[in-house]
């Protein structure tokens, strides 16, 4: 949907239609990702009890990291791949998770699992699907995207990634 596309963005959409995910660097401003990451703490009990109570979204807590939502690398490869120009912020989350967290993924609402929903496609909490027939559609519906504001690698418990 842009008119002209960098690199780095060209590169994100490929991937993403080949594997099914892709990482954008730097989004947050390097100098700013310790304050964004210290204000995510601060509020993050507060925004999580408000957001089970279905009393607001948690990015209404969070103003430091909310501008980047919506930050231009990150709607241009949003609006390429729903080729419309028009998106939403349907649902934000905190998930404040420490180095090797680990459970039963099988398991509602085991940390490891709890990375995300896999919305509407979670047959094994039919509560929380987006109750579609199967055979599920193969069109994107949505895309969820992680922010990582500490640093990760595999050696403290990065998340997975399962391509395609």
């Amino acid at each position: 949907m842009s008119p002209k596309l960098d690199a780095k963005t060209e590169e994100c959409l490929i991937r993403l239609r080949e594997e099914g995910w892709c990482m954008l660097e730097n989004v947050i401003p390097h100098p700013e990702v310790d304050s964004v990451c210290h204000a995510t703490e601060t509020v993050n009990e507060k925004a999580t009890a408000a957001y089970k109570e279905k009393d607001t979204s948690v990015i209404a807590h969070l103003q430091p990291f909310a501008t980047y939502l919506a930050h231009n690398r990150v709607m241009d490869v949003i609006r390429n791949i729903f080729n419309h120009p028009h998106v939403r912020i349907a649902q934000t989350e905190l998930k404040i998770r420490q180095p090797h967290t680990s459970a039963d993924p099988n398991v509602v609402g085991s940390p490891l699992r709890s990375y995300h929903s896999d919305w509407p496609h979670d047959i094994r909490d039919l509560s929380e699907s987006g109750h579609l027939r199967q055979p599920f559609p193969d069109i994107v519906m949505s895309i969820v995207t992680l922010w990582m504001l500490s640093p990760f690698q595999s050696e403290n418990g990065a998340t997975w990634i399962v391509p395609r």
